[in-house]
Formats: structure tokens, sequence, C-alpha cells
């Protein structure tokens, strides 16, 4: 008898979840389609003012928004069709704001119905993506305040590359704060990575990101890039992995530094592989960068672009410990290469420790000090 009330509790229970599930996705995908139509008829009427390019943005994100929507082949056609002669002028831009704070307020009613269940990525990712659209003070402190609370997923409309964001108690929205970027290497722990690197920050007001970059790892692991990044995505774009890195990371830190007042040159840290995209970024971006460090550097020259525009020796560079697969010291090896780019600033220095923690905490020493890099 009691087994039998057990059991039946336990499927009306089920019954519950199952039928919450599916009141959330209908009520997401009814406000999905809701975006979907306002970027259609954006589409159309930038269209009629023969702006090709505005008109096929918006059309993009209404086949991102819902794929079957009705009017999209037309919509494409009609657009295909233009000649790009138009110039945008005050209505057209007014016209575009007023349908991007029109879908940024549809996603956060998504996050609203997904308000009970925050440990799905959607919550955040609709939060992050409505302040992309159309920012305001009040979606800023939102989502600083979970920042602050843990780690915050963020990326850009713009391209998949995903990010940990970490804000300490100490930030102030409409301040700059110094930025670290974390490249976490083989073990392609973002998250603990960045962990590892706020608790050597404590209350300090630097802002603290973690880009889940593809360069970093030797094998890439599903669930180590999970809830970011599709399985497919993965397999997308496994052999061209810097390319991912490059394309996306310069629009997620500009993302970070409008909204959160990153500063304007970022300090970085890498552990091994990571060392990978870290000075991919730099050598692409010197301006930049105004520091590195690099635990247990493992890179070659195939990391490195050729920097234009490089002042003055560039970033201060540190390179701590043995970096090579083999486990000989590779700092000299890896301190001529970085030469032969125009880095001058490089200094070496064995480690006191090498496990994750004791690293990070060396690295943030040398990277956080008061003196002039």
């Amino acid at each position: 008898m009691l087994l039998g009330c057990l059991v039946g509790w336990g499927g009306l229970h089920l019954a519950d979840a199952a039928e919450d599930y599916t009141r959330i996705e209908a009520a997401i995908a009814q406000e999905q389609a809701k975006s979907a139509k306002a970027w259609l008829d954006l589409a159309l009427d930038l269209a009629g003012r023969d702006l090709k390019a505005e008109a096929h943005d918006a059309l993009t994100r209404a086949r991102t928004a819902k794929a079957d929507l009705a009017g999209l082949p037309e919509a494409e056609a009609k657009i295909a069709a233009l000649g790009g002669r138009g110039a945008a002028d005050e209505a057209s831009i007014k016209r575009t704001l007023r349908t991007r704070e029109e879908v940024a307020k549809a996603h956060e009613r998504m996050a609203k119905v997904l308000e009970k269940e925050q440990q799905d990525a959607r919550y955040a990712a609709f939060l992050v993506s409505a302040l992309e659209l159309a920012p305001t003070k009040a979606r800023v402190t939102t989502l600083a305040a979970m920042a602050q609370k843990g780690a915050l997923l963020v990326r850009t409309q713009g391209h998949p590359l995903a990010g940990w964001l970490s804000l300490s108690k100490a930030w102030k929205p409409g301040k700059v704060h110094p930025l670290l970027l974390v490249f976490e290497g083989e073990g392609q722990r973002f998250a603990q990575a960045l962990e590892r690197f706020a608790a050597e920050r404590k209350d300090q007001p630097w802002i603290l990101l973690a880009p889940l970059a593809l360069a970093g790892g030797d094998e890439l692991k599903f669930d180590r890039y999970f809830p970011a990044y599709p399985e497919q995505l993965l397999t997308d774009w496994n052999g061209r992995r810097g390319e991912f890195d490059a394309a996306g990371l310069p629009g997620l830190v500009a993302f970070v530094r409008m909204h959160f007042g990153g500063a304007p040159k970022a300090a970085l840290a890498a552990l091994g592989k990571g060392a990978e995209p870290a000075l991919a970024y730099l050598t692409r971006h010197p301006a930049a960068v105004r520091a590195v460090s690099l635990a247990q550097a493992r890179f070659d020259a195939s990391a490195l672009a050729s920097p234009e525009g490089l002042e003055a020796g560039g970033a201060f560079i540190d390179l701590l410990g043995e970096g090579s697969a083999a486990g000989n010291d590779a700092t000299e090896d890896h301190a001529t290469l970085l030469g032969t780019r125009g880095f001058t600033h490089v200094a070496k220095r064995p480690p006191q420790g090498t496990g994750p923690s004791e690293l990070a905490a060396q690295q943030w020493a040398w990277l956080a000090a008061p003196e002039d890099r």
C-alpha cells in the first residue's frame, strides 16, 4: 500500500515536471516567434529604403530566431535583388533601435520564464543578448550582480565564442576597471581556471574573463565546453581552432569593455597550451595588451602573428617555468621566439610551486603588481 502511494506520488511529480517543461518551452517558442516577426518586419522596412546590408542583417536575425518563419524566402529574394544604394537616416536608425528594444524585452520575458530554472544556460544567455541588443543601466546591473555571485557565461551575437565572466564586490558601474583574460590550457577546465584567479583577486576591482578558446586544448572534449558550445561546433572548427578564437575574441573583449568597464589594455594569464590563444591575441592586438604571464607555456611559432603597430618593445611578458612537452626548460627558446616578433620586455623565472593554484598565485602577484607594466 505504502509502496503504491510512493510510486503514485513519484508519477505525479514527474507528470508535473513534464507539464512545466512543456509550458516553458511553449512560452519560449512563442517569444522567439514574436522576435523573428519583429526582425522580418524590420528587414522588409529597410529593404524598402534600399538598405541592403542592414536588411540582410535583420533577415539573418529573423532566421536565427525562427528558421521556418513564413515569409523568409520571399524577403530573402527581395533583399538579394536590391542595389544597396540607400543611406541610413534618422528614421531608419530609430526604426532599428525600436526593433532592438522590442526583441530585447522578448528576451527578458524568456529569461523570466526560466527564473526558477536559472541553472538552464539559456537564462543568462537571454539576459546577455537583451543587454547587447539594447543596453541600459538596469540590464548591466542585473548581469553584474550575477557575475559577482559566480561565473557568468557571456557571448556576443556576432560570434559563438563564449567566456566566463567574474566581477568582484568592488566593481562599480560607470568606472574603468583592470581586465584580466585567463586562458586555460590542456585541462580545458575554464570555470575552475577563473576561480583560481578570483581567489587571488579577492575584493580588488579586477574584471576576470576566461574565454572558452579552442586552441588551448590538445583534444577538444565536449563536456569541458558544455553548455557553451554544441558538439557539432567543436567538430566543425576542430581543424580551424585558431581561426575560431581569432574571429571571436576581439568582439567578446569589446563587449566586456563596453558594458562592464574593462580597461583598454588587458592583462593576460595563460597555463600550458593556453599560451597559444593568449599569444595569438597579443600578436594580433598588441596595443590592447599591457602584460602577459605564461606559466609552463607550450607554444611554437605558428601561434604568433606578425604584430602591426608594436611600440617600444611591446607588452611586458612573464615566462614562468618549464614549458616543453619533454619537461626541459623551454623559457629561453620562448623568449628568443618572442624576440623575433619584436617583444623585448621578457622576464624568465622559475616557479615556486607548480600546482595550478600555486602558479595562478604567482602569475597574479606579477600581473597585479603596482609596477608600470
